[in-house]
Order: C-alpha cells, then structure tokens, then sequence
C-alpha cells in the first residue's frame, strides 16, 4: 500500500514522525510532502520530501491512501480525486481545511485537547505517535546537577479568551527563576538540538495553563523523565479512550503546585530519587500504553483501510467522564 502524508506545516514533527512509524512498523510505503519543514523564529524539524522536490508530486499521483495534516496546498485538491483521503486534526477547526473536511472519507482528530472542540463532526481518535524505540526517544544519561528543561513551542502573550496556543511562558519562566532551581530553556532551537539536550534534564514542563499535553509529554516520558503537565478531565478523558487504562505518565499540576514541587526539591523535603522513579514510571507507562506498532495498528490500520473506524460524536465522548486522578 502506498501512504502519503500531506501537510503545509511541520505541526512539531508529527506528520514526518507518523510517516517514519508507519514505514518501520506496517507493511506500508509511506511518504511525507510539506510545504515547509520549519518556522521563521529558528524552529526545524527533519523531514522527507516538500512540494518543490522532484518526485513529490508523483508519490501524491501513486498514492492509494492520503493523511491529510491540518490542511495542503490548492493545487493538490484534484490530485485527491479516486484516493482514500483521511483528514487529521492537529488544530482548532478553524485552522484545519472545510474543503479536505468536505472530501475526506474520515476525519479523526488528536487524543489531546482538540476533540472537545469539534462538537458538530463525527470523528474518530488518534494518537500523536512516538517511536520509543528509535534513539531519539531513548533514555539519555541525565546530568549531574538536578535540572528542570522547558522548551515551550512559542514565547508569545496571547489575547484574554484565547488560550489553545498559549504555553504560558512568561509565567513558568517567573516560577522557575524565582524557585533556585537549576533549569534550561530551550526556544527557538532546531528539533534535532532541542531534543537531545532536553533528554539530559531530570525533570520536563511541558505546559501547566491550557489543561492539555503536547508531544513534549510523550517524548519527555519516552525520555525516561519526570514530566510536568496540567491535564483536565476532558483531555484525561480522550487519553483513556486511547490507552484503555486509567493512569497517565505524567505529573499532574498546575502553576502553584509547581512552585510546590521545585521549593520541596531546593528545600530536600522530595529528593532526587523521587524524581528519577518517577522518569521511570513514565517510560514504563510508555512501553506498556503508548507501543508504536500497537497504536498504528489501532488506530492507523482502520483508518487506511476504512474497515472498523471507531467514531464518535462530541456529546457521546465526554457524556460521562473518566473517574481517575483527576
């Protein structure tokens, strides 16, 4: 079966990363075409082929199955035409293509905050694949100091009402400089250099403001690290459609209980040990919930072949909430 992956942006790597697992795992030939592999603030992440490429065009024409990422450029609309087209929401519908909406054959939508915004579309579910086995995403030998990474996507003040976007920079920032805490923040980076310097901290933020998790939780987990996020029940609701199970790899909190956990760490109240069982826990938890192969052949599977595509509809998914941690 020939797979290709089409999007306009790198959306963190995923579309390449999902591309890379498919190839690894399924019995599949699987391209990945953008329009551009990075941002204009300095953010890169590895890719396949771009539009522009020779070849990248024709990989779209022997396609038997097209992913469509958020959305792709016009002129590919009529190379769609006789294929099986999957749209996957990333984003927001209002930054997702209606006409690929319109064409799709399914549209799924990311385990992570977004379902609970698409409340007028049937969609089924997809995870954020994370090869845990390939050496980006092994453990790494962490420094010697105790050091807390964040690496938040933007640094930008979002409007009052907006907060999807928002990684809550400037007030994690405040926290971790006011704590004592040794920390490193990485923004602005290439993926490639971000990624294996962060695997070197103890302790991973990934965003503590909007209730949701990013792929920074997973690879920080995948990383054998203590990660820090702020999942609501919403979002702890679509994680455990995915995993079947009812716990999470991450530490779950907000601003002030971050100020909690790192003032117990400078002041030897949790230690060290504490936070490195807890990267344990976390990988653990990611081989046994998050398996590459098991999750495409899950999700992926169905939604290449269109046989046994779970969906659901917005007040059905979140009808009764998950009893759990949160």
């Amino acid at each position: 079966m020939n797979v290709v992956h089409l999007s306009n942006m790198p959306v963190a790597g995923s579309p390449y990363f999902l591309s890379e697992a498919m190839n690894k795992y399924l019995k599949v030939n699987s391209r990945c075409i953008q329009e551009c592999n990075g941002y204009g603030d300095g953010r890169v992440f590895p890719h396949d082929l771009l539009y522009g490429d020779q070849g990248a065009i024709d990989y779209i024409k022997d396609a038997d199955v097209v992913f469509v990422h958020n959305s792709v450029k016009p002129l590919v609309y009529q190379l769609l035409e006789g294929k099986r087209v999957v749209l996957l929401c990333h984003s927001e519908p209002s930054r997702v293509s209606s006409k690929v909406a319109d064409m799709a054959d399914d549209i799924a939508v990311v385990a992570q905050y977004q379902p609970r915004l698409y409340d007028d579309t049937e969609f089924a579910l997809f995870p954020n694949i994370i090869d845990i086995y390939d050496k980006r995403f092994l453990p790494a030998r962490k420094g010697e100091y105790l050091t807390v990474g964040f690496s938040p996507s933007n640094t930008n003040k979002w409007p009052e009402g907006y907060k999807w976007n928002n990684k809550g920079h400037e007030e994690t920032l405040k926290v971790l400089q006011e704590s004592g805490v040794r920390y490193a923040l990485y923004t602005r980076q290439p993926f490639e250099s971000v990624i294996k310097e962060r695997a070197q901290c103890h302790i991973v933020i990934d965003e503590l403001v909007t209730g949701s998790y990013h792929r920074v939780t997973l690879e920080a987990a995948s990383h054998e690290q203590m990660v820090l996020n702020a999942v609501d029940k919403m979002t702890y609701r679509v994680i455990c459609e995915i995993t079947g199970c009812g716990t999470l790899p991450s530490f779950v909190t907000d601003l002030e209980g971050l100020r909690s956990v790192l003032g117990d760490l400078k002041s030897g109240a949790r230690t060290g040990e504490w936070v490195e069982s807890e990267g344990i826990r976390a990988r653990t938890w990611m081989q046994n919930h998050w398996d590459p192969k098991t999750l495409l052949e899950r999700f992926f599977v169905p939604l290449m072949t269109g046989k046994n595509v779970k969906k659901y509809k917005h007040k059905q998914l979140f009808a009764g909430l998950c009893k759990g941690p949160l």
